[in-house]
């Protein structure tokens, strides 16, 4: 109860709309942060070697998120992709001192938190009740894992390259490769199958005044039981 009610205060300025990409497909949804500049989203087709979906950063920032259907149990993801251009950074941070990342590919996870009766009845950001109606009714969410592209190199200590958001402990993230421009992939596996709700993709410019594109190639949702799943296959 406690933590749901920080998020909804902490976010409750930051978050007002939805928007449609131009480009975007059916399947995908934007949202908008106030008084930020939205990304520039292109859905692309796979089929024809474009990859999965482009995301052009201009002193901007928004997420970009895609629910299923129905719960997938999965205990991996690989993710490939390629960065033009790169974050304007100083020279003296370290990796999580500035809030801007070229990726983060959020795992919404299904768990037992739900907003009760008074939260629902309270004015909230549309990305938080957005979260929420990612659950199948009668379950909840557990957090948003976020596997972020880096750029520093990695810690030797795996627990400094991960952290709980200061902002909400609903927000989990870890960095999993480094890469400050061209391309990258990486390969997450969780210690136990986890319940995937769906995607929340976010691209960070508008903290560093940076420009640059990211262009996700493939998300692969691996489970041990079954063949690997892209998005547009669940």
């Amino acid at each position: 109860m406690k933590r749901i009610s920080a998020l909804l205060i902490t976010f409750s300025f930051f978050l007002l709309q939805s928007f449609a990409s131009p480009q975007a497909s059916q399947k995908w949804e934007s949202l908008q942060y106030d008084k930020i500049a939205p990304n520039k989203v292109s859905v692309l087709d796979p089929a024809k070697g474009q990859g999965l979906i482009k995301i052009e950063v201009k002193n901007s920032s928004s997420p970009t998120i895609r629910s299923f259907t129905k719960p997938q149990s999965f205990d991996s993801v690989f993710v490939k992709g390629k960065i033009t251009g790169s974050l304007n950074l100083p020279k003296d941070a370290n990796q999580f001192e500035v809030d801007d990342f070229t990726l983060r590919v959020g795992l919404v996870l299904a768990g037992d938190k739900r907003l009760n009766w008074a939260q629902r009845q309270l004015p909230k950001p549309k990305w938080v009740t957005r979260m929420f109606s990612m659950a199948p009714k009668g379950t909840g969410i557990k957090n948003i894992y976020f596997l972020n592209v880096g750029h520093f190199p990695l810690n030797k200590n795996p627990k400094l390259n991960q952290r709980a958001h200061p902002l909400s402990k609903y927000l989990y993230e870890e960095i999993m490769v480094s890469a400050k421009t061209g391309e990258f992939q990486f390969t997450k596996k969780f210690d136990q199958p986890e319940k995937l709700l769906g995607l929340w993709l976010s691209a960070n410019g508008e903290h560093t005044n940076s420009s640059f594109s990211v262009t996700i190639d493939q998300i692969k949702i691996n489970s041990s039981k079954k063949v690997a799943q892209t998005p547009d296959e669940i």
